[in-house]
């Protein structure tokens, strides 16, 4: 999958953009707060059709313009596609060669990205939600039908939610072949999106010790997966939860809320079993996130039928310049890969001589044509 062209309309800082990308390395130089992460998040929205920056996409228009666009040329397997995305300040609109998809879950998923940047150190700091929400984005991408899971099980959720709610307002009152269906369709969803949650964990583990290691020289980092089926054997998953669910109803009709399920899973990083979001540097934070999206890349590359486009933003922050160009050398050259940085000095030579460059100020391109 390659990102041939992009064309930018009143998104952000800049009024027009042109950026013409080659399918290697792409590096995107200029001061801070020029513009050069707006364009990798442009990039993103393209992709899911929203940002990783801000919940708004009003945020997203430039000042004093009432709509903005992105328009992206795709190589993929071989075939020429276009997407677009249509901003205004009061909807989206999406297509694909020019035609207007009408449903964003027919849209999102297309193009495939995995991006890293500062903001990624939320994974590892925030709330479990965020960590949900990179398993979900990750798994959305290699696996459609995991999508469409995901999307039944939000539904079966909010359902059931409302349910329990009606419960407590109806003074306990409920249907019980009503509660039944809904309990088997809910717990159904839940060890289905287990299952793939749990072995995308497992393929993370086979590989990101060995990109923190390459990093950093310590070979011991990996993921520890928190789910209410740990420590169940897998025949007994649907009895396990349907049994939660019952011996625990009075209290979900108290709350108004489902207690138990995939909803409240999450995972930890330790190193040296040491709990990085607890206890690591920010540093280790980092090159953390940095392993845990170089693994992502290769479970991509080994799965997808194409390759998707990796996108590096601020890369080469608390990282030591030989640790920085090993990492980029060790990114296949297959890989289009667009990255930003605020000095070239800081990149091989023989790394920028094959590379596209483009100088950012202020919302303008200036297009060094790899050179």
């Amino acid at each position: 999958m390659i990102l041939k062209k992009l064309e930018l309309k009143n998104y952000r800082n800049y009024k027009n953009a042109c950026l013409n990308f080659n399918s290697g390395l792409n590096i995107l130089i200029g001061n801070n707060a020029q513009g050069k992460t707006n364009i990798l998040e442009s990039i993103y929205v393209l992709s899911l059709s929203k940002s990783f920056l801000t919940n708004n996409d009003k945020n997203l228009i430039k000042i004093g313009a009432d709509s903005a666009k992105i328009k992206g040329i795709f190589d993929i397997q071989n075939t020429t596609k276009q997407f677009s995305v249509l901003l205004n300040h009061l909807d989206k609109k999406v297509y694909i060669n020019d035609k207007e998809v009408k449903k964003i879950s027919d849209y999102v998923l297309n193009i495939k990205i995995i991006s890293f940047g500062p903001s990624d150190l939320k994974i590892i700091k925030d709330s479990p939600s965020g960590r949900r929400k990179f398993l979900n984005i990750a798994l959305s991408q290699l696996d459609y039908k995991y999508f469409n899971t995901l999307s039944k099980f939000n539904s079966i959720l909010r359902n059931r939610n409302e349910y329990l709610k009606k419960i407590k307002k109806d003074n306990g009152k409920y249907d019980i072949a009503y509660i039944e269906v809904l309990n088997n369709k809910y717990v159904d969803l839940c060890i289905e999106i287990f299952i793939k949650r749990k072995t995308f964990v497992d393929n993370i583990n086979n590989i990101i010790f060995k990109k923190y290691g390459e990093i950093t020289g310590d070979y011991n980092l990996s993921l520890k997966y928190d789910s209410i089926f740990n420590n169940v054997e897998n025949t007994e998953y649907k009895q396990f939860l349907l049994n939660k669910l019952s011996d625990n109803f009075d209290k979900e009709i108290y709350y108004g809320s489902s207690i138990y399920g995939v909803h409240r899973d999450d995972f930890s990083f330790y190193l040296n079993d040491i709990n990085l979001g607890l206890y690591g540097s920010q540093g280790q934070q980092r090159v953390a996130i940095l392993a845990l999206k170089l693994a992502e890349l290769d479970i991509f590359t080994k799965y997808l039928n194409d390759t998707p486009i990796l996108l590096l933003d601020d890369l080469f922050s608390e990282l030591d310049i030989l640790k920085k160009n090993n990492i980029l050398k060790k990114i296949s050259p297959d890989i289009q890969t667009i990255i930003t940085t605020t000095d070239l000095n800081k990149i091989d030579d023989d790394l920028i001589s094959k590379s596209n460059i483009y100088v950012i100020n202020d919302g303008e391109v200036d297009d060094k044509n790899g050179k």
